[in-house]
Parts: C-alpha cells; structure tokens; sequence
C-alpha cells in the first residue's frame, strides 16, 4: 500500500484505515477468504499505535468486510459476494462511504473553490462561452419541426439519429455498423451505467486502467462490482498485464479509454491496441472502449490509431461508447453505444425501465447537429484553441517548474498529466493551490500516486493559464 493516514484530516485515522482497506477489497486487492495483514503488521506500516488498528479492523468487521478467529488471525469474509449482512442501516455510514479513497472529499472541496470568481481552474472540463456552439444551435432550432417529437420515444433513440451516427462512425471512425446496432444514450455515463447495471452482477471483476477517471463514478461500485487497476506507463495499458489477472480475479469485461485518456492524456499505440484485442478475444473478455476524445487530436498532431472496435471489423467483442458531450457542449448529452443487435437489445430494455431517455428533441438537434457541418466546424475550433492553451501551459510548467515538475505531452484531448517532487500530501497542495487562486486535481483522486497532478487546459484562456502557473509555481516553491 503506497497510501498513508492524512493526520491533518478531520476524520478519525482507524476510519481512514477502514475505507482505504475496504476500498481495496472491493478492487479484488483481496479476495473472499484471503488473509490480511496482522494489526502489528499494519501498525507498524503506518507508523501508528497497534490499538488505531484495531480500531479500523472492527469498523470493517462491523460493516461484515472481514471476519476474526483467535488463532488463525483476521481474513477477508466468505460472505462478500452477498454485500453486506443484514443489519439496522447505519445511514450516517451511507452519507459519508467513499469507494476510492479519498476522492471524494477532494472532489468536493473542487467543485465548491471552482465557483470563486478568483480562481484559475485547471480542475474540471467546463467549456467556457467564446468556445461554445450558440449560433449553431441557435440556427439550428429555427430550422427544426417539432413533428413526431412530442410522443413516446422508441428506447433505442430516434431512428433518424441512429442513422447519422451510422454515417458519422463510418465517416469520422471507420467504424461500420447497422441502425439496429446502435443505442442513443444521454451521454458516455449513461452508457457506461446501463452496461454496468444490465451485462454485469454484483461481485463480477472488471478491469480498467490503473489511473482512471472512473474512479471517481459512483456508477461501478453502485453495481457491486469490483474494479481492477491494470499497469500503464506512458504509452497507456500494458496488454500483457491483463492476462494473470484474468483467471486470478476471474475478470469478466475490460473498460479502457484508450485516446488521449482521462486523466493521463495517453493514447495506446495500434500495436498495443491489436494485442489487446487478441488477448481478450483469447480469452473470451469482451472490451468496452470508452472514446470521448477520439476526434479532438491537437493541430500538428498524428491522428489518433483506429479504434478498437474499428480494428476488430465485423467481430462482436468491442462494445463501442461515444458521446458528443466533449466535441458539442457540457450539456449536450447525447451519446451512443455501438453494440451486437442483442446486446443492444437488452441495454435498451434497462434504459426504458429506468425511464432515463433524452427527449426526441434533443435527439433531433444532435441529428442536425452532426450532419448539416456544424459539428465539424466545432471540433476545428475546439482542436485550435486546445492547441494553443495545451502550448501556454507546458511553455509555463517549464519555465516556472522545470527542475521539479515532469510531464507527458498528450497530442490531443483536454488534459496533461504532470509529476512533481514535492514533499507534500496532495490535500496539502490542493488546499495551498486554492489559497493562492489556481485549482487542480491531484492525480491520487484517479487512482495515481502521490505528487501527481492532472491538469485540464480546456476552460482558461492562455493569459489565465500562465497566471494560475505562476501562482502554482509561487505556492510549490514557499509552501
């Protein structure tokens, strides 16, 4: 466990212990019946007294994550599968549960500082107005008839826009599809919730990259599921690792974002991509790539390699996730999912009965969106002024944290992946980033190490991102 105890946070360390481990648990770190370590063994890993231990072993035997026998020590317990025992709810238990440590209470405390009108935010995507498209859809809701829009909805999404994305795949993707192989969802989320919830069950394993965003949803843990981190370095997943794991933590699917990633800005190369491709068709593991970014490469920049589920042609073991969220609008949230009619069949079926559907509307809007030009005319500005903000930030962590910051360049998307070589926690640096005015993510919220951070260049001008560097620079260097 490279994790330590926060002794500057309001929360009890044994609770600390009790959630990092119990998180852990949940990853497959540990399986049912494995043994864990003793509370002298721990104590003397955290450097902390044996009694703190014993402290947190019984908040997780209370909670029914492991049991106790004198003499053969504690393990994790048999009954895990069935989550948890039956008891009276402990609902202050439920307010404050995190399932990755400790991401939400940085998430948090972000989201509350990026309202300040002081701030410099480096943080989260929000597209800001001058990179929004409001005369297009302006034009494009004069043009649009209401007809046919104001009933129920086939679950699948409005046939017209299955047909464009058919187009829009074949064009922009190389991706081939038919109608009925496609979902309209109310973005990649939502996509990402309905296989969670319909093709998984609780307990079931699924692999992802070691440094995710979807640490950070709540959509995977909500399924019962159990998430395991897969090594990357900076050409993203390494394929080789997936296979012991796949009989050791009998994973079922693998979830990989594999173009200009979130948080790291890595895209995996084709050959890369090809030998996935061949290990999970091997092993029968289906792949759900993930590509919110795939059409955002920076101006200079390569194209990104194929996808996934272009490269596996007519196979059905890609199940294909995109949206127009990152390319359109924050709250433009349509996306699709590119699947076997049958799988299509049955994701449809969990949508219609968790009633979540974008109106037909909307759908419409998305349809005019992306086949009248608009969208094309979008992603050009968004990849131009991505270009030149990705430029001011790096030309300003190498003038003002060049010693004690490395990063890796990404060649498209929102974000870049950073390094520093201060010897401070990640809350101390987040909270002395917001006293000086400039918000970022520590890279331990998407499962990174500490003295990680993920920058998003997307939301500031390059003026207010040389500001919030210089800021960040000061901070560092006097904290």
């Amino acid at each position: 466990m490279h994790w330590k105890p926060d002794i500057t946070s309001d929360e009890p360390i044994y609770l600390q212990i009790a959630r990092v481990m119990e998180n852990q648990i949940m990853q497959g770190a540990w399986l049912p019946g494995s043994r864990l370590p003793t509370e002298r063994e721990l104590a003397a890993l955290y450097g902390i007294h044996r009694s703190t231990v014993t402290a947190a072993y019984a908040e997780l035997r209370a909670r029914g994550y492991i049991t106790s026998v004198q003499g053969r020590g504690t393990s994790v317990s048999d009954s895990l599968w069935g989550i948890l025992p039956a008891r009276t709810p402990n609902w202050n238990d439920y307010h404050n549960r995190q399932w990755f440590h400790p991401s939400n209470e940085m998430i948090d405390t972000i989201r509350r500082s990026r309202k300040r009108s002081n701030i410099t935010n480096l943080s989260f995507s929000h597209m800001p107005e001058d990179l929004l498209p409001r005369v297009e859809m302006e034009q494009i809701m004069q043009r649009l008839s209401i007809d046919g829009s104001l009933n129920y909805a086939d679950p699948r999404g409005h046939s017209h826009l299955r047909d464009v994305v058919v187009d829009h795949l074949s064009n922009q993707y190389g991706i081939h599809a038919s109608r009925d192989q496609i979902l309209i969802t109310m973005g990649a989320e939502h996509a990402l919730y309905l296989i969670a919830h319909r093709l998984l069950s609780p307990g079931d394993s699924i692999a992802l990259e070691s440094h995710s965003y979807i640490y950070t949803k709540s959509m995977f843990a909500s399924a019962g599921l159990r998430m395991i981190p897969l090594p990357t370095d900076e050409e993203g997943l390494i394929p080789e690792e997936l296979i012991p794991l796949i009989h050791k933590k009998k994973v079922r699917m693998l979830f990989i974002n594999p173009t200009y990633q979130n948080p790291t800005g890595t895209t995996l190369s084709l050959a890369r991509r090809k030998e996935l491709l061949r290990i999970c068709e091997e092993h029968r593991i289906p792949i759900v790539e993930d590509d919110p970014y795939g059409a955002l490469p920076h101006d200079g920049a390569a194209r990104p390699p194929q996808s996934i589920k272009a490269l596996h042609g007519k196979g059905q073991s890609v199940i294909y996730v995109g949206t127009l969220t990152k390319s359109a609008a924050p709250a433009f949230r349509i996306g699709w999912i590119v699947a076997p009619e049958v799988i299509v069949k049955r994701l449809s079926e969990k949508k219609a009965e968790a009633g979540y559907s974008a109106h037909p509307l909307s759908e419409l809007i998305a349809a005019h969106y992306m086949e009248h030009g608009a969208w094309q005319k979008q992603v050009h500005k968004l990849r131009s002024a991505l270009t030149t903000r990705k430029q001011a930030l790096t030309e300003s962590l190498t003038q003002h944290l060049g010693n004690q910051l490395s990063y890796h360049m990404p060649q498209g998307g929102y974000y870049l992946w950073a390094q520093h070589r201060f010897p401070h926690s990640d809350r101390e640096l987040l909270n002395a980033g917001i006293r000086e005015g400039v918000l970022f993510v520590p890279g331990s919220v998407y499962g990174g190490p500490q003295g990680s951070i993920r920058f998003c260049f997307l939301n500031e001008t390059e003026e207010r991102i040389q500001e919030g560097i210089r800021a960040l620079s000061n901070m560092l260097n006097h904290l």
